[in-house]
């Protein structure tokens, strides 16, 4: 019979600020502003630029050109994918009315060079200003499936990513990427971008840091109106770790961890003994890693000793030094929150 953790487990539980997501509109409104400087809070790798905490990193805003969507269907995804009909082949749910659209884009800047790509955005209403965002989801994708950390409309495996006419793509389909090409010199991190003269309803850029998956949101306006759609690269800021503490007993082996962290970012975890060991059990995009102490504080069972694996849509993190649970022990669970923006001004 399923069990929730008790209120004096609960109690033990950390306050932490869980950032909103999506991001907020000032924060996409400043990603495109040339006013902006936004102050790293890590070190970051940008190029061949070492970026220090705190660094204070400006914007740079770069037009595109204008693409055709002719058919009002959006295909945002890695042109590597396509002729193979994957689901990076799907486009997003929501169709534009057919026409041109501007296509700009955001890159951080150090001496006046660009060396990484923050965002991409489709300017849909040039004179309506989103006042929110909503995520951009993919024909088919069930919105209830949505969590805020871990969601991402396309995957990039090559570190370049498209934005294009849908049918256009795939009528092309794989002789697409025979008009894709790297400027000489751009590497993992050297930025770029490129509108197609073959194909005007495609235009390619650099995947921010490299391979992963990211999120599109629609800019949504006042009356309701979609205004743009932005691809974010997520590299003004950061995923933040927060920590939870349980006290160890029996009892919480096959009962769902509870907290209001875990109920925010959509995360579902339960300490489960599996192969005779214990194991954390969590959601398939549940980023979680755990630690077991014993009464001496000292750690007995650590999941990132251990390789994981998947069970259906299910991850299962192993401690395989952990047969049995100590009795005065403590179990810490450490999750990534939703990604948070690094703190930004205008000058």
């Amino acid at each position: 019979m399923s069990q929730t953790v008790s209120s004096e487990a609960r109690s033990r539980l950390p306050m932490i600020e869980v950032p909103p997501f999506p991001p907020s509109a000032e924060y996409f409104e400043a990603a495109f502003d040339e006013r902006a400087v936004f102050d790293f809070a890590k070190e970051s790798v940008m190029g061949v630029v070492q970026v220090s905490r705190g660094s204070a990193v400006r914007i740079k805003r770069v037009s595109l050109g204008r693409i055709a969507i002719p058919s009002g269907e959006v295909l945002v995804t890695d042109p590597s994918y396509l002729g193979y009909g994957s689901d990076e082949e799907r486009p997003l749910q929501k169709r534009v009315a057919p026409g041109d659209y501007e296509v700009v884009l955001s890159a951080c800047t150090s001496s006046d060079k660009i060396v990484m790509i923050n965002m991409v955005k489709l300017i849909i209403q040039e004179d309506v200003g989103p006042l929110s965002y909503v995520p951009a989801l993919k024909a088919d994708e069930d919105p209830s499936a949505v969590k805020p950390h871990g969601f991402a409309s396309i995957g990039v495996d090559t570190g370049v990513a498209c934005l294009a006419d849908y049918r256009e793509a795939i009528t092309y389909g794989m002789r697409l990427q025979d008009h894709i090409y790297r400027p000489e010199g751009s590497g993992t991190y050297g930025a770029f971008a490129a509108q197609n003269e073959k194909l005007p309803g495609l235009v390619y850029f650099e995947s921010g840091t490299g391979d992963g998956g990211y999120p599109c949101f629609w800019g949504i306006g006042p009356m309701g109106e979609t205004t743009c759609l932005v691809v974010d690269f997520e590299t003004l800021g950061l995923c933040p770790l927060a920590k939870a503490i349980f006290p160890l007993s029996e009892s919480l082996v096959g009962m769902p961890l509870t907290h209001e962290v875990f109920e925010k970012c959509g995360y579902h975890f339960r300490l489960e003994h599996i192969e005779g060991v214990l194991c954390l059990v969590g959601d398939e995009l549940a980023a979680g890693e755990a630690r077991i102490y014993d009464e001496r504080s000292t750690v007995i069972g650590d999941t990132r000793r251990n390789p994981s694996t998947q069970s259906g849509k299910q991850t299962i993190r192993y401690m395989r030094e952990v047969v049995s649970l100590p009795i005065n022990g403590t179990l810490e669970i450490e999750v990534s929150l939703p990604y948070k923006p690094f703190p930004f001004r205008r000058e």
